[in-house]
């Protein structure tokens, strides 16, 4: 899966998931895990940890990073809940 943030900087930026250096799918298959609310909320703190969006007066960074990182959990949760094993 490949997430992308908008609205954080002058452009689109990649976010990364990963845990522990290894891709979110890869951790998932190696260990059998299903995913729980943890895992995404792991995943999300990773992937948004190194975002430096701009405040504005829309919002401050931290508050933009906030909402990236409540983002990519619900975005997270969705793709899980759709998959078909």
């Amino acid at each position: 899966m490949s997430l992308a943030g908008g609205g954080g900087g002058p452009r689109p930026v990649a976010l990364s998931l990963t845990l522990n250096g290894r891709r979110l799918e890869g951790q998932v298959r190696a260990r059998g895990q299903v995913g729980t609310f943890a895992l995404f909320e792991a995943a999300a703190a990773a992937a948004t940890a190194r975002l430096d969006p701009p405040a504005d007066v829309h919002g401050s960074s931290g508050y933009r990073r906030e909402v990236a990182r409540v983002l990519v959990e619900r975005s997270l949760a969705e793709a899980w809940g759709r998959l078909r094993f």
